[in-house]
């Protein structure tokens, strides 16, 4: 898969999406866990200086940003079963870093560790913006919205064609999947 540049256009749509994640978490955190469920689906990648920008980092980072007027939600992360999932993604964090002594590619160590603490970061984001505001509507309406919304780019995908597909025996079966990852 090639991963395109970021052009102007692109980190123009990144800062905006930072932005409004930022003022939509400090209006109402539930808003910023429903701006997280609506980009996190969507495959919206471009390279800058040899890592990829995604759409998903770009909303977490302006949640976190939003998340720090709200003075209490620290301490939210030291609650169980959150304590407890982060203690775990701490132990694979360094299990996957040990396995760099004897790693004949270190490169993909390393992002496979960048990967456990953006996945760490994401899941405290989520907890964050649940533990100071469980609005249950709004959240069931963002995962309404993305699933309706990536069905349907699938959908589009079946009739215009589809980007991608497998070979089963002699046969090409479409791979038809919209916006995911």
């Amino acid at each position: 898969v090639v991963i395109p540049a970021l052009d102007p256009p692109t980190a123009a749509l990144f800062v905006a999406a930072f932005v409004a994640a930022a003022w939509l978490t400090r209006r109402r955190p539930a808003y910023g866990l429903g701006a997280l469920l609506l980009t996190t689906p969507v495959a919206f990648a471009h390279e800058f200086s040899g890592t990829t920008v995604t759409l998903g980092k770009v909303v977490v980072l302006g949640v976190l940003l939003g998340l720090c007027a709200h003075a209490r939600s620290a301490r939210l992360l030291r609650r169980p079963p959150a304590a407890l999932l982060l203690a775990v993604l701490a132990a694979l964090f360094i299990v996957t870093v040990l396995t760099m002594l004897d790693a004949a590619h270190r490169g993909a160590v390393v992002r496979e560790a960048f990967k456990i603490v953006e996945y760490g970061v994401l899941f405290a984001a989520a907890v964050l913006c649940y533990g100071l505001d469980s609005d249950d509507a709004a959240l069931a309406g963002a995962v309404a919205i993305a699933a309706i919304v990536v069905a349907l780019s699938a959908l589009t995908q079946e009739i215009a064609g589809a980007p991608s597909g497998l070979y089963i025996g002699q046969a090409i079966v479409p791979r038809i999947a919209g916006l995911l990852e």
